[in-house]
């Protein structure tokens, strides 16, 4: 982040072929207060997606096609999931499946209810499926059981092996993951709904075990390999400025952030050593920026956050060793590390933007508001370790995951209300030979290339890594005049920092939890950004 004028540019949705334009904002120290207005870009040949699409999207045209054919469907099961919890029923949960909305009810659907949902079923196709459990019972449950777990956890009892619970919108139960090797106990507490008590270990060979060479410790990376100077040079390797590794001001979603006050480090930034292998590159906590919101009550621009990353009153540095935050007049209710959640102000301002692309990516995209998220939706992830994925999908575990998550001030959080996500890289559209990101020193690592033990370049072969913790979750437009994402969440964990949780699954905050964190902020977007 330096104090002149950089260029950055932002996408459009107006068709899948649109040229980009580019953006000058105010840099720190530049004279004036108003932020430059988006001008004509430079002719420049055309931006390629990872599947060979020159439009300068991170996402392929079908699972673009697939996002806007689901926007209508997410609607339509949005209004009633709010319907249905605003009094007591039978409800258990909501999901897009098959080209409609299946909604999931134990027992008769009452007669008002049956109304709006045959309302809504002339608009797009409507099913309904007998849930053996209502959300209110699976919810209260969960509760019961968390309570437990957290209490045993405390005088080191067999509980202390339960690392998440969670309950299905599909009104089938709760389930419990369990440390593999602990401690398992031989039956859960009975809190009147059953519960299936699950073994997530990583695939063979994810995590570097299993006989993969496992990656080397920080201390290793020193050999061969220089530090980042203050110009974001590394070994005549210079990132692009501005970009995730570097940014500007007004901020941006989805950059680089690295925690100067944390207690160790999270593995969050990888380097290559001179003989070729992945190393860690230091010791620090390295997260992504989340994304942009306004205080509506003080209207101060600030950035959502991942808690496990630092409180609002640490120090963040881009990996140039340049302050991203204000740390002065921070307020005790930025930061929820029960909800998963914080708030920082960045220096400068901040833009209704995020980064897309890759892990040096320059290009972005407008935000144009947030909604809940949705089983069934597809959705992308703006990482600033290993760059923007489109193939995630959201779980049947909305909004009801309770986890205990390790944090950077060393100790670990009981963190509730989280939503799961599925990535898929195998049957991806993507070619797995195009998942490549950059590493520290600029070499690229291809994360899973066929699934092998571990891949030629010797890369941790896992869709998302520590570094991408605090990423956005989004959807994209369609083809037309609307030029923002729609924000659903934010990253809150990356299952890999724990070896007994699926690797390809992650943990993110939906923006409704957000909301609910933070009554007063609202997505940050074109119509009330601060000009």
């Amino acid at each position: 982040m330096k104090g002149s004028r950089r260029r950055r540019s932002w996408l459009l949705a107006a068709g899948l072929t649109t040229a980009a334009l580019a953006l000058q904002p105010l840099a720190a120290g530049a004279a004036g207060s108003t932020k430059a207005k988006p001008e004509p870009a430079p002719a420049a040949p055309a931006a390629t997606d990872r599947a060979g699409a020159a439009d300068g999207h991170s996402a392929t045209p079908a699972q673009r096609a697939r996002m806007a054919a689901e926007a209508p469907l997410a609607k339509v099961a949005a209004r009633i999931r709010t319907a249905a919890v605003a009094k007591p029923s039978g409800f258990a949960g909501v999901e897009l499946r098959d080209g409609a909305v299946t909604v999931y009810w134990k027992g008769d659907v009452p007669t008002d209810m049956q109304r709006m949902l045959d309302d809504e079923g002339r608009k797009v196709p409507v099913t309904v499926r007998q849930a053996a459990w209502s959300a209110s019972e699976m919810s209260g449950a969960a509760t019961a059981l968390a309570g437990r777990v957290r209490a045993d956890k405390a005088r080191a009892g067999t509980l202390r092996s339960v690392t998440s619970l969670r309950w299905s919108i599909r009104g089938d139960g709760l389930t419990a993951t369990v440390a593999d090797g602990g401690k398992t106990p031989a039956a859960l507490p009975d809190v009147g709904v059953p519960v299936t008590v699950v073994e997530e270990t990583d695939p063979a060979g994810a995590s570097g075990r299993g006989g993969s060479p496992a990656r080397k410790p920080a201390a290793a990376a020193a050999t061969g390999t220089d530090s980042a100077s203050a110009t974001g040079t590394l070994a005549g390797v210079t990132w692009p400025d501005p970009s995730r590794q570097d940014d500007t001001t007004p901020a941006w979603g989805g950059a680089h952030l690295i925690n100067t006050n944390a207690t160790g480090g999270n593995h969050g930034w990888l380097v290559r050593l001179a003989d070729g292998n992945i190393a860690d590159a230091d010791t620090k906590w390295h997260c992504t920026s989340g994304f942009p919101v306004l205080d509506s009550t003080t209207n101060t621009e600030l950035m959502v956050g991942a808690a496990t990353c630092g409180t609002p009153g640490n120090t963040y540095v881009d990996p140039s060793g340049d302050v991203v935050n204000e740390t002065a007049g921070v307020s005790s209710a930025w930061y929820q590390p029960g909800r998963g959640v914080i708030l920082t102000r960045p220096k400068g301002g901040a833009e209704p933007f995020i980064y897309d692309g890759g892990s040096w990516g320059q290009d972005g995209w407008q935000i144009a508001g947030w909604e809940a998220p949705i089983t069934g939706q597809q959705v992308c992830i703006a990482g600033a370790e290993t760059g923007t994925y489109c193939e995630v999908t959201v779980s049947e575990f909305v909004g009801n995951q309770t986890a205990w998550l390790a944090n950077a001030q060393g100790g670990s959080d009981q963190v509730s209300g989280m939503t799961m996500l599925y990535s898929h890289p195998t049957g991806s559209p993507i070619d797995p030979n195009k998942r490549v990101w950059t590493l520290k020193d600029g070499s690229p690592c291809n994360g899973y290339e066929f699934f092998s033990d571990i891949d030629s370049t010797q890369c941790p072969n896992l869709t998302f890594l520590p570094g991408d913790m605090g990423a956005a979750v989004y959807v994209l437009p369609g083809q037309g005049p609307q030029t923002g994402v729609i924000i659903k969440g934010m990253i809150a964990r990356v299952h890999n920092d724990n070896p007994n949780d699926s690797f390809w699954h992650l943990s993110m905050v939906g923006t409704n939890e957000i909301q609910t964190a933070f009554p007063s902020v609202v997505p940050l977007t074109a119509a009330n950004d601060r000009k």
